[in-house]
């Protein structure tokens, strides 16, 4: 299920893409996008981080914790990513993979988010052909600056020249951070509540654990003549001290 656009065209690059660049464009498509907690230096929601996961969303970084494996990073539009860098480093096109969504968004982002501040400048022109009649769009770049045309014909090409563009607006950012854990208060010493059956036969009071101590040690004397007893006061001291 789902729904299948073809993507003709390339939109070209100024210059030749770095290595580096040029890797992690291949990565970025290749890598399902999950909203992840990581180093700062991988951006927005690990939106930078491009290394494969498990099926499962499981990293062999232990320091990536993956926090929804269904979302992506707040700055980016899907899970996957289906442009990939051409094989002369020069440009951008279509993986040729089926169900391509948010195409108009994710070039967008690259272009954004990771190609400008580079110092990449992209133009060209690339038609869209969705699997239903008269489904036909396409995206245009001019400088960075992505607009998209929808053809008024069913069936039909549009002449793009006479179209009027629609230019794409910025994509809301938002951090999503997972919460420190909470430090447990340190205390001179630890309280314990019990039952005091002696004193209230209903009630519950909180005592110190020295005090308790004391009250086993007194215990200790009273029964000292009771080995059994003695020995389920040395126990129930023992675990005391633990707590």
């Amino acid at each position: 299920m789902g729904y299948t656009t073809d993507f003709e065209g390339v939109l070209k690059l100024n210059k030749k893409l770095s290595e580096e660049d040029y890797q992690f464009l291949i990565k970025l498509n290749n890598s399902r996008r999950m909203k992840i907690h990581a180093d700062a230096k991988y951006g927005v929601d690990g939106e930078f981080y491009v290394e494969e996961s498990s099926m499962f969303g499981e990293h062999s970084d232990k320091k990536v914790k993956v926090l929804n494996i269904n979302e992506p990073p707040s700055t980016q539009p899907g899970l996957w990513c289906q442009w990939i860098p051409t094989d002369d480093y020069e440009g951008l096109e279509w993986d040729s993979n089926e169900k391509a969504y948010c195409m108009e968004d994710w070039i967008f982002y690259i272009i954004n988010r990771y190609l400008a501040p580079r110092g990449y400048v992209v133009n060209g022109l690339v038609n869209a052909y969705g699997e239903e009649p008269g489904d036909i769009w396409a995206i245009r770049v001019e400088d960075n600056v992505v607009r998209i045309a929808h053809s008024t014909g069913m069936g039909k090409m549009t002449d793009w020249e006479k179209t009027d563009w629609e230019e794409k607006k910025k994509i809301p950012m938002t951090v999503t951070t997972v919460p420190p854990k909470k430090k447990k208060p340190v205390a001179t010493e630890t309280k314990i509540k019990i039952n005091m059956i002696r004193n209230r036969k209903d009630g519950e009071v909180y005592l110190k654990r020295s005090d308790i101590c004391k009250y086993i040690d007194a215990q200790n004397k009273e029964f000292k003549d009771e080995p059994i007893m003695k020995a389920t006061l040395k126990l129930f001291k023992e675990r005391i001290m633990e707590l």
